[in-house]
């Protein structure tokens, strides 16, 4: 039953997504935020610039709703998107990853030893930490022997591709704050 659902609200998010952006019959930058705005319940500074593409936004915002059916916890998809925003020294994303990891489970404490390069308390977590920076460092080159140790540390497959595709979506993200540059919303900021 769980599996039919997930399938479902996948196919209804990208029929949703393919009905938005039929081509030549593009959404205006207010309709692609409106959008957003069901997505989020707002438009966080970054998206709002993002929205003069009609696409773009949404390759992030619809995914971020299609990972709501992963294996991975909400826990483990923001330590994931934590990890990746800090390897790419996005202050943005690391912040609202923070305060979302918290928000999600991870302590204080280990949020703030995942900002600072060091391994958090929670084992878990620190095997998230460091199957995500492993892959981020390799580039996703994994060796037989990384493989094993994720296999060691109760990471299945499926898990492994859902924190690919973290890392897919946050590169997406991140990059585009590098280049906008927008102001942190305040519901993203993260209190040391």
């Amino acid at each position: 039953m769980k599996r039919v659902l997930r399938a479902t609200v996948v196919s209804v998010l990208f029929v949703s997504l393919a009905g938005l952006l039929q081509a030549g019959d593009r959404p205006t930058p207010e309709q692609t935020q409106a959008e957003i705005e069901k997505d989020f319940g707002f438009v966080p500074n970054l998206l709002k610039e993002m929205s003069k593409s009609p696409a773009a936004p949404l390759v992030y915002t619809k995914t971020e709703a299609i990972m709501h059916s992963a294996y991975l916890t909400a826990k483990e998809q923001q330590v994931v998107q934590l990890v990746v925003s800090l390897f790419n020294d996005c202050h943005y994303c690391s912040s609202m990853h923070s305060k979302f990891s918290e928000i999600n489970g991870v302590s204080h404490e280990d949020v703030l030893a995942i900002r600072k390069g060091e391994f958090p308390q929670d084992k878990h977590v620190g095997n998230l930490v460091w199957v995500t920076r492993t892959i981020l460092e390799k580039r996703g080159h994994l060796t037989d022997k990384d493989l094993e140790i994720v296999e060691d540390m109760g990471i299945d497959r499926a898990r492994l591709y859902e924190i690919l595709a973290h890392i897919g979506r946050k590169m997406i993200a991140n990059y585009a704050v590098h280049i906008i540059k927008p102001e942190l919303d305040e519901p993203f900021k993260f209190v040391e």
